[in-house]
């Protein structure tokens, strides 16, 4: 490998002083300054460029891990209330994945183009990302069946593209936070570093493509003051569950919340000290196939629901709420 004298120059920038240049090189002091003073070329040897290839892939990895780690600020986003009521068509978990039927995306765009809301909010895991998963042990049969990235993410495209045919050229404002399943590919790159940033990344772009506007896994957005995200997080930072968390996450608010995760529509009202003061909370349920329970359920208890929620909300409150089930939407729009 042969450096240039312009090459030089550049790594005395970079390390200030002859001697540390020459300790870099792995030669005398003397002989850098003798190539300098007589503008000569330096050889050294391959070994050498094989480590600066390597201190540059180090170099971009970690500006790839700064951007995502600034780009996932946890601020909410505030969207203004307007003089009537903010009407929203509230999308819960639908879990979309390979071989999964699409048709349910279809209806509940066209349920959008009819009733004309001012903003779609898709409460998270729009899909279940089990290329990434844990929970099968390494050479378990269910890790081996597991689908690819690339079929997972072929899958989300396919069911963005049939909602947004019915509804595009309409003045919609779509969002989507990210649900649990989507953090899964963090995690994923997380434990994989090879592979930060590109594979969240693929996931930003086609909602990007497809009008979704994306929002980070445990982030609040606000509309009119009612906050959506997820699900909400205890003090120890983890979800609120148990069987009757709406009533432990009602209590503890000091806000109206919509949010999912547990795939039991359930609505709220809580009083709060003050006069004629309250919130509500609502589980939006999940938008998944009607019937449609996942394999680590089994025979538990679940009692999902299986549906949409037409919303209006005013000044911090959810003042209607309307839950579609999917088979009306089926009925409908099929």
């Amino acid at each position: 490998m042969i450096l240039s004298p312009e090459d030089i120059e550049r790594l005395l920038k970079r390390f200030g002083s002859n001697n540390k240049v020459s300790r870099y090189l792995g030669f005398p002091e003397s002989t850098l300054r003798s190539k300098i003073k007589f503008n000569r070329e330096i050889h050294v040897s391959d070994s050498l460029k094989e480590m600066w290839a390597l201190e540059e892939e180090v170099k971009s990895l970690k500006n790839v891990i700064e951007n995502i780690q600034k780009a996932k600020s946890l601020k909410p986003r505030y969207i203004a209330g307007r003089e009537d009521a903010t009407r929203v068509v509230a999308i819960g978990d639908t879990h979309d994945q390979p071989n999964m039927d699409k048709e349910r995306f279809t209806w509940i765009a066209r349920h959008c183009a009819e009733t004309r809301p001012h903003r779609i909010i898709q409460i998270g895991d729009f899909c279940s990302w089990d290329s990434v998963s844990t929970h099968e042990p390494i050479g378990s049969q269910g890790y081996a069946q597991r689908p690819s990235f690339k079929n997972d993410l072929e899958s989300c495209e396919e069911a963005m593209r049939a909602f947004l045919k019915e509804i595009n050229g309409l003045d919609i404002h779509m969002e989507l936070i990210a649900g649990n399943h989507e953090d899964r590919i963090n995690r994923f790159e997380n434990r994989s570093p090879e592979t930060a940033g590109s594979l969240y990344m693929q996931f930003e772009e086609i909602c990007a493509q497809y009008r979704w506007r994306l929002h980070d896994y445990g982030h609040w957005l606000f509309v009119d003051g009612v906050g959506f995200t997820h699900v909400p997080k205890n003090i120890m930072g983890k979800p609120f569950g148990g069987q009757n968390s709406e009533n432990s996450i009602a209590n503890h608010a000091t806000h109206s919340i919509v949010f999912g995760h547990t795939h039991r529509a359930t609505f709220r009202k809580a009083p709060k000290i003050g006069i004629n003061n309250s919130i509500e909370v609502l589980n939006l349920g999940s938008a998944m196939p009607d019937g449609y329970v996942a394999k680590y359920a089994g025979t538990a208890t679940s009692g999902w629901s299986y549906g949409i929620f037409d919303l209006s909300i005013k000044s911090g409150h959810i003042v209607s709420h309307r839950f579609i089930n999917m088979a009306e939407l089926k009925e409908k729009y099929s």
